[in-house]
């Protein structure tokens, strides 16, 4: 998150309380000019600070962290859009580095992953300023796969890994290890365990996730980090896009598994459907007792009524009940149609052709000349309104939803 001066100034007071802080990552200061006399600010001495990540491209919040800022045990420093080493910054906090990363600034390009080149004048000054520095990164100076513009020029007696952050991975493997093998021999790197390539800028903390001591030989290992899959070997570090077809030992992993919310596990699946076919179970019981009841009521309300009568009312409310029921059943029935006819595409002429045709069945058992029961007209608009159709226009004959007596 970038600072602005106001709050520098509060994580200045802050910092007074911060005595057991170990870790601390700041962002890119916008506000410019910074603190008019930073001098005046007392000093801040950060006894337990071990690992420091700092932007160094605003020169008074750089000077600010030289004077007014003490870390006597300060092991690991990280430094972002840096394009030289800061003298400053090195001199006052360098002596008991172990690992200093020098992190390039991206240009303002869409989709360019090239950087700003950083000078290389004060390498050879490096071991001066930080005695003890055991990890280097570092980013090319040009995009070709030479690195003798840094080799040339760094010194130190005590650096073992130095990674080198790159534009593309064309250094070949051998290229890199007889790389390593001159700057040992020239005396200009004699304790250098291993040189790498890393290809890009994925992240700043790469060269540390892939540490350089964790893969030797032959060796590899693959990283499953946010948004990409990394490559480590003992020559580079390179982000598994697919595209590197020259390099044969690339391992390209299947799509991933489905890890939302929505998925859910076989066993789960199986309980859930029990769970609801037994609670759909019950509540069909429930409706069946109901409807029962409802009917045995209507049989001793009616007993007094004339014989035809209780014909006519019988047939016209279970027609009516039958028609609902299929009409439920079409509903319902729907997707596993689909399922059942390998995903067939039912579309709404289809559908009220299959159930016009079901109705035609129920028509031709019915006795002509019948006039049409009170109430089909609402059983109708019930039955429209359920299946979400306007019913087909007929030139002649009943209504497309008739009731059988």
């Amino acid at each position: 998150m970038p600072l602005s001066e106001t709050q520098v100034i509060e994580l200045h007071e802050l910092l007074s309380a911060a005595r057991l802080l170990r870790t601390l990552k700041l962002g890119q200061i916008v506000t410019d000019p910074f603190v008019k006399d930073a001098s005046s600010l007392s000093t801040r001495t950060l006894r337990q600070l071990e690992e420091l990540q700092m932007y160094v491209d605003h020169p008074g919040f750089t000077a600010y962290v030289s004077s007014q800022w003490e870390l006597p045990v300060l092991t690991s420093f990280t430094m972002v859009y840096c394009e030289a080493l800061p003298e400053t910054l090195l001199k006052q906090h360098g002596r008991n580095l172990t690992y200093l990363h020098i992190f390039p600034k991206k240009k303002d390009r869409v989709y360019d992953y090239s950087w700003v080149a950083c000078s290389v004048d004060s390498l050879d000054v490096l071991s001066e300023w930080c005695p003890v520095l055991d990890h280097f990164v570092f980013p090319s100076t040009r995009p070709n796969y030479h690195a003798d513009t840094i080799l040339s020029r760094i010194r130190s007696s005590s650096l073992r890994y130095l990674d080198i952050w790159c534009h593309d991975c064309l250094a070949t493997r051998e290229l890199v290890e007889v790389e390593a093998d001159d700057a040992v021999e020239l005396g200009h790197l004699p304790s250098l365990v291993r040189l790498r390539r890393l290809r890009k800028v994925p992240r700043i903390d790469l060269p540390l996730i892939c540490h350089p001591s964790l893969v030797t030989g032959d060796d590899f290992r693959l990283y499953h980090l946010p948004g990409l899959f990394v490559v480590q070997t003992s020559w580079c570090v390179v982000p598994d896009s697919g595209l590197q077809g020259d390099l044969p030992w690339f391992v390209h992993l299947p799509p991933e598994e489905d890890d939302s919310k929505t998925f859910i596990q076989e066993s789960e699946s199986g309980e859930e459907d029990e769970d609801g076919e037994g609670d759909g179970d019950e509540e069909d019981e429930e409706d069946n007792d109901s409807e029962s009841d409802d009917d045995s009521d209507d049989e001793d309300e009616d007993e007094e009524d004339e014989a035809s009568d209780n014909e006519i009312e019988s047939d016209s409310s279970s027609g009516t009940e039958d028609s609902e029921a299929q009409i439920s059943d079409w509903e319902l029935d729907i997707p596993a149609l689909k399922e059942a006819r390998l995903k067939e595409a039912f579309d709404r002429d289809t559908i009220l052709g299959m159930f016009a045709a079901s109705q035609e069945r129920n028509v031709d058992q019915r006795s002509d000349g019948s006039e049409e029961p009170e109430g089909e007209g609402v059983g109708r608009e019930d039955a429209e309104s359920r299946m979400s159709v306007s019913p087909p226009v007929r030139e002649e004959g009943p209504s497309w939803l008739p009731i059988p007596r």
